[in-house]
């Protein structure tokens, strides 16, 4: 499950901020660690808000935007109480030089780079000024003044959340919900498929009074008149549009999406919760994603996971180290997104960046309900499409924050427009220090709401303890301190390959490294490196110190293709053991990767 799978606005996503001015302590301290919630997507940047082009640079103090406005709302505010006002226009980042023109964060004081000056070492210091401007530049139409106000609006929050005055008007559903006995579904079978309502006195009674009962505001059971009033409408509309013409059908296929699953007056709330219950605004959310979605469904919403990223999964899932396995107590799935191993470049190696899309797409309109639909059959009183997502921030360095993975994300998420509100809640664990800064950033294009669903924990044992009281022992990872299944054996149980395990390493340019494998009696690995280096690069195979076989990979008609392209290593030789083997590789130039990979067996 693509942890993509992260929304826009209240499509979800996000994690944690201190205001270091007014408290002189770590910014992720254990006294501090607990619950504090700020906002994300990265692989986890899991929405941003998108924002009118055109709007003005303020001369005076920005004024504070109510807490739960979105950056939409909060420019145009600024906007129409600004008195004296000039436009300002910026290059785009990939058409600048750094050395040339100093940025928005080194220019600007209430630029977060400038509060994180006392606080970072020179390298992260320098990837968050070229992470902050690439904010303005991809996010905010290259309009710093956009940028600077929610800054300062985010900032306004963070302080009425330490003084308890930020009330959000629905519940995040975090909570265990009372049981109730119901048939599971089974995704693949239609005859456990839910059945569909079809009148209006049925749907409305089940609005008031649902089959099964969430105890939160927002959800059917707990709705007030308005609220009752504004599913009506919503329901009525939707009809209205399917019934007429060019393609009205459209919009209520994106809210029935996860028909499989998801009764219809839990999908009608799904997405009115995401706009606060105002039909005209969820209609303004839908009619940003309909061309998206009319493109995908020509291609069925990309039904096959490899031929979608166009190579093979378990490799890929290497490069971006995700897997989804057990269930919550409230019964959420669960996903995990690990940054160890999390590689722009690996990626490269196997596929065309501009195939990731396709890959969203097949994540969330066939992962999703995949999973819920197996965490149905064990909690049969579930009836949320919602998900836990589990973000390990372990080795994460600064510099993978950066304009790249921003830009490359940046149409991924587009895709999560789609599938508002099924982000159950999100934890991040072993968050580096250098990560609240950039968070301050990322949290600029979160929702008030989205952000209150995610918590942030530096401490290990700490975030532990959160998913302990959260996820009984048999349904959590191996390496979070469940009883369950390591992160690896998930990964290579999910490959479908039956292989014993995987073996795979990213050699980058000219860095002397080499990829060790121990094979045991009887065991035996087959190896292949994709990349898409022009000049290639020479690979040995030693047993011991003694090397076996060599192999020249250069890419296909002399290097006249562009793209990736994958090549068998050592085709002659016979990798088996008992014994220890290991490859290296000698790249052309220092600017090459290659991905090696091979499953044993």
């Amino acid at each position: 499950m693509l942890i993509l799978r992260y929304s826009q606005r209240s499509n979800e996503c996000n994690p944690i901020l201190l205001v270091l001015q007014k408290k002189k302590m770590d910014p992720i301290s254990e006294e501090n660690n607990a619950e504090q919630p700020p906002r994300s997507c990265c692989s986890f940047l899991f929405g941003r808000k998108s924002v009118p082009e055109g709007s003005t640079r303020q001369q005076q103090q920005p004024p504070q935007p109510a807490p739960a406005a979105s950056l939409q709302t909060k420019t145009a505010a600024a906007t129409a109480t600004t008195t004296t006002t000039t436009t300002t226009t910026r290059e785009p980042l990939s058409e600048v030089k750094r050395s040339t023109r100093p940025g928005m964060a080194r220019r600007r004081e209430e630029s977060v780079y400038f509060s994180a000056r006392e606080s970072l070492n020179s390298t992260d210091l320098l990837a968050l000024e070229e992470f902050e401007d690439a904010v303005v530049d991809l996010f905010c139409g290259g309009n710093e003044s956009v940028y600077l106000l929610a800054l300062a609006a985010e900032d306004n929050e963070g302080e009425k959340e330490e003084d308890g005055g930020n009330n959000l008007a629905y519940t995040p559903a975090t909570v265990p919900e009372p049981k109730h006995k119901r048939e599971s579904v089974i995704f693949d079978d239609p005859a456990t498929l839910l059945a569909e309502t079809e009148t209006e006195t049925d749907i409305l009674q089940e609005l008031k009074e649902p089959r099964i009962k969430v105890e939160l505001s927002g959800y059917p059971g707990n709705l007030t008149n308005d609220e009752l009033e504004a599913c009506q409408q919503f329901r009525s509309e939707l009809k209205e549009r399917s019934a007429g013409k060019n393609d009205g059908k459209i919009y209520e296929e994106i809210v029935r999406a996860y028909r499989q699953v998801e009764t219809e007056p839990y999908a009608l709330c799904r997405f009115l919760r995401a706009r606060k219950f105002q039909v005209s605004e969820v209609f303004v959310m839908m009619d940003e994603c309909v061309e998206d979605w009319r493109k995908a469904r020509d291609h069925n919403f990309y039904p096959d996971a490899v031929e979608a990223i166009g190579a093979p999964i378990n490799v890929f899932l290497t490069q971006f180290p995700t897997v989804s396995y057990g269930c919550a107590k409230n019964g959420a799935p669960l996903s995990y997104l690990r940054t160890e191993g999390l590689s722009v470049e690996g990626m490269e190696c196997l596929t065309d960046l501009e195939r990731l899309p396709k890959f969203a797409w097949n994540q969330s309109y066939y992962g999703i309900p995949n999973d819920v639909a197996k965490a149905q059959r064990k909690t049969s009183d579930l009836v949320r499409c919602e998900m836990l997502q589990i973000v390990d921030l372990e080795c994460l360095n600064s510099s993978t924050l950066n304009a790249r993975t921003l830009e490359t994300l940046k149409s991924v998420i587009a895709v999560n427009k789609s599938f508002p509100e099924t982000l159950n809640s999100m934890v991040i664990l072993n968050a580096p220090r250098f990560f609240t800064f950039f968070w301050r950033v990322i949290k600029t294009m979160l929702d008030p709401r989205t952000a209150s669903k995610v918590t942030m924990f530096s401490n290990k044992q700490q975030g532990h303890q959160w998913l302990a009281e959260r996820i009984d022992s048999s349904e959590l990872l191996s390496d979070y301190g469940g009883t369950g299944p390591s992160f690896a054996d998930v990964q290579t149980e999910s490959a479908g390959t039956g292989a014993k395990r995987q073996v795979v390493k990213l050699f980058a340019g000219s860095a002397k490294e080499t990829l060790d494998v121990s094979l045991a009696q009887d065991e035996n690995v087959e190896l292949t490196v994709y990349t898409r280096s022009k000049l290639g690069g020479d690979f040995s195979l030693s047993k011991g110190k003694v090397v076996i076989g060599s192999v020249h990979v250069k890419p296909p008609n002399n290097g006249t293709t562009d793209g990736a392209y994958v090549v068998r290593l050592f085709p002659d030789e016979t990798i088996q053991g008992p014994a220890k083997f290991s490859i290296s590789c000698k790249a052309k130039t220092g600017q090459d990767y290659f991905v090696v990979a091979g499953s044993v067996k």
